[in-house]
């Protein structure tokens, strides 16, 4: 088979499409596939681009000018971990010297709690004062203060298809550390576009890395199937020059990395290392890492997150099945 990634995000179409560009946004989109290869099943073409989960017209966009019938892999992080993961890489810059600061995270996440009540996804009134002891959904600055071991959030009795109704009314504003965590609504749309063609495959991230970390390919083998690749039992052979890999994360193996020199054009000469140049014949395990190591988050603002996201945890055995259950 052969791998192409890269190519360009249906994101900024999917904004100005409407049926009557349909046919021209189906020709400019699909001059990116390679789509004689892949009616042919010799090809398979990718493209990654995770901030599609936010926005509820896409699914409906790729299900109309993709022809082909792509399928939709999805990868879930524990919500929580995954906030505190965006805010430490947006706001990590040494080069700039600006350092991520946890006071900037509880004010971003008060600020995105107050939008949340504004549009109907918390009941309020929203309480940031510290003199005010009405009964609502509290700051995350106030829930620090009065230490109370209570729930800080007042939940709208809605079902998951009010939710995720509401989280649509937000799509205008910001896109915070948190939003991106409220996952089964945000999946709405994909499961009703997708999964009756089982088009559409969810993971949790967690385990994932655990299984290659230990060498188990499982998961991985279960993705092939579903591309429908043949599976297989050999070291990753990724190719230095097939494509760049994530910024966040790498494949790490143990062997040291040396360098050597390489002849190019008008003989000069460049160091290159011999990892990258034997990774595709290297048969040596390789284990996922993070890139970055991030300072722990402040107990009291796991605590917060926890509460936040659980019913909206709740609802993902209810969309995706029964081992969605208590997974974070």
């Amino acid at each position: 088979f052969d791998f192409d990634m890269g190519l360009r995000s249906t994101q900024a179409y999917s904004r100005k499409y409407t049926e009557d560009n349909l046919c021209a946004y189906r020709k400019i989109y699909s001059e990116f596939f390679k789509l004689p290869s892949i009616q042919a099943n010799v090809s398979v073409v990718f493209e990654k681009t995770p901030s599609y989960i936010v926005y509820p017209m896409i699914p409906q966009f790729l299900d109309k000018v993709c022809t082909w019938k792509p399928k939709i892999l999805a990868i879930l992080r524990n919500p929580v971990s995954r906030a505190w993961s965006q805010f430490q890489m947006e706001h990590n810059n040494p080069k700039k010297n600006i350092w991520p600061d946890p006071q900037k995270f509880i004010h971003s996440v008060d600020e995105e709690i107050a939008e949340f009540v504004q549009y109907g996804l918390l009941r309020g009134p929203y309480i940031h004062r510290s003199d005010d002891y009405r009964d609502g959904t509290l700051s995350l600055s106030q829930y620090i203060r009065r230490n109370t071991t209570s729930s800080p959030f007042r939940f709208q009795n809605a079902t998951l298809t009010q939710y995720a109704d509401l989280v649509e009314k937000y799509q205008g504003e910001r896109k915070g550390d948190l939003f991106r965590g409220l996952y089964a609504p945000l999946l709405l749309p994909w499961v009703k576009s997708f999964s009756a063609e089982d088009r559409l495959m969810v993971l949790r991230f967690e385990p994932f890395v655990t299984e290659e970390s230990d060498g188990n390919r499982t998961t991985v083998n279960r993705v092939l199937g579903f591309a429908g690749l043949a599976v297989k039992d050999t070291a990753y052979n990724r190719h230095p020059e097939d494509g760049a890999i994530s910024n966040r994360r790498r494949l790490h193996g143990k062997r040291r990395s040396r360098k050597t020199k390489v002849q190019i054009n008008n003989n000069v000469t460049r160091h290159r290392s011999m990892r990258g140049m034997n990774h595709r014949r290297s048969r040596r395990r390789l284990v996922w890492k993070l890139k970055r190591d991030y300072d722990p988050m402040p107990t009291k603002v796991r605590e917060y997150l926890t509460l936040l996201f659980r019913p909206f945890n709740e609802f993902l055995y209810e969309l995706l099945g029964e081992e969605w259950r208590n997974v974070w």
